[in-house]
């Protein structure tokens, strides 16, 4: 049985609890989302109740233990149910949190990989529709990534015409005169189960990574891709928007780029009012509070149609994020690092044959072996901030480091 036919039997159905399905994943969650409400000032988003995000965060612990009958059980007290999806393409169960066909709640969907490859990966998609294709592009980017996580809006960004109360002026949804982002602009609102979503992962995994996708309309001087950590500032530990860039910047040469923290004069499109960026950057209040130091934890990426609109852009950002976060797998290589004015020591916890390969701020890789066998390594560096990739036939490991 198809999932359409499968999608009559819900139709018919007044209880829905939970649902398998099998069928093509990117496909099932394009369908989801061409179903939204797509117009602006419509009203169809409505706020949930405080009590509705506490249930909410009681279904995503049990999802996060895999317990699907008190996922069920939640999940129907706010009108969603839990669809345990079987990908035709791969063979894999996806747990999906989607609203049920007669409820009137557009809060997003989202799914669940629990045997991802990269389980500290979160794509992100507060726009879909307002920024054409992201939507499109988000489930291709999750499915061919091996994401763990997954969260698409559920309406219009400009759909409700009720404002948020979180930090921020814009006049997307009004070219006349700025005003405060609409709740159902997800990226700009703290109460909604898209950011709560975003919260409880940050929480059960200390290495999350969020990748948010974006999409503007260029201007005659804008570059094809702007790029953000959603401060303006460096990150103490590994720079994950900076080694995003270098790897997609080789993918395709002729891009063009903006980055908030090292092209500090570009204000457009920073994503510095972001309420998932602040969290994830450690704001104590995500809403009204900007942060004021990078985790490095949050990419943020405006694209222009070039990167969003088609397949082959897709697959470019596909590609270099599997080169900037690794697989999950404990047989990847270990290391630590010690520095001193003039030099790193790179100390390995295995004996193997790898690849060790360092770049400097600008990305140009300024050491590069492949080495059998090393215990440790000394290497001579001048004054800077690098990035390290140790890379074994399981996997690899990224570090940053400073010589002061």
């Amino acid at each position: 049985m198809n999932f359409f036919l499968l999608l009559i039997f819900l139709c018919c159905s007044q209880f829905v609890f939970s649902q398998k399905m099998k069928g093509n994943l990117t496909e099932y969650i394009d369908s989801l989302t061409h179903s939204m409400p797509k117009v602006a000032n419509q009203g169809d988003y409505q706020s949930p109740s405080k009590e509705t995000l506490e249930i909410w965060q009681k279904a995503l612990e049990n999802v996060y233990d895999q317990n699907q009958e008190k996922t069920e059980e939640y999940l129907n007290e706010i009108g969603y149910f839990l669809n345990i999806f079987e990908d035709s393409t791969d063979q894999k169960l996806y747990w999906i949190l989607q609203k049920q066909v007669n409820s009137s709640n557009h809060w997003g969907t989202y799914v669940f990989n629990p045997k991802a490859s990269r389980k500290n990966l979160l794509i992100s998609c507060p726009h879909p529709h307002h920024d054409r294709f992201t939507e499109k592009e988000g489930i291709f980017i999750f499915k061919n990534v091996q994401a763990g996580m997954y969260a698409v809006a559920g309406a219009e960004r400009c759909n409700s015409t009720n404002y948020s109360r979180c930090s921020g002026k814009t006049m997307v949804c009004n070219d006349e005169t700025e005003e405060n982002f609409r709740i159902s602009d997800l990226a700009h609102n703290s109460h909604s189960l898209f950011h709560i979503f975003h919260e409880f992962f940050n929480v059960q995994k200390t290495d999350l990574l969020v990748f948010q996708l974006h999409g503007f309309e260029k201007k005659k001087n804008d570059p094809d891709a702007i790029l953000s950590n959603g401060t303006k500032s460096y990150p103490k530990d590994l720079d994950y928007v900076s080694i995003f860039f270098f790897h997609l910047s080789e993918i395709d040469s002729e891009l063009t780029f903006k980055i908030a923290h090292r092209d500090t004069t570009w204000n457009r499109l920073n994503g510095l009012s972001n309420v998932q960026g602040n969290l994830m950057n450690g704001s104590p209040h995500p809403c009204t509070n900007l942060a004021k130091q990078a985790s490095g934890k949050f990419i943020h990426i405006e694209q222009g149609k070039l990167l969003r609109g088609n397949k082959n852009g897709w697959e470019k950002i596909t590609q270099a994020l599997q080169q900037t976060i690794g697989e999950n797998t404990e047989l990847a290589p270990k290391f630590s690092t010690e520095t001193d004015q003039k030099s790193v020591h790179l100390v390995f916890e295995k004996s193997e044959i790898i690849g060790v390969q360092i770049r400097n701020l600008k990305g140009e890789i300024v050491f590069e072996k492949r080495a059998k066998h090393w215990d440790s390594k000394k290497i001579k560096l001048e004054q800077g901030i690098y990035f390290i990739r140790i890379q074994n036939q399981y996997g690899f490991t990224n570090q940053q480091i400073t010589i002061e």
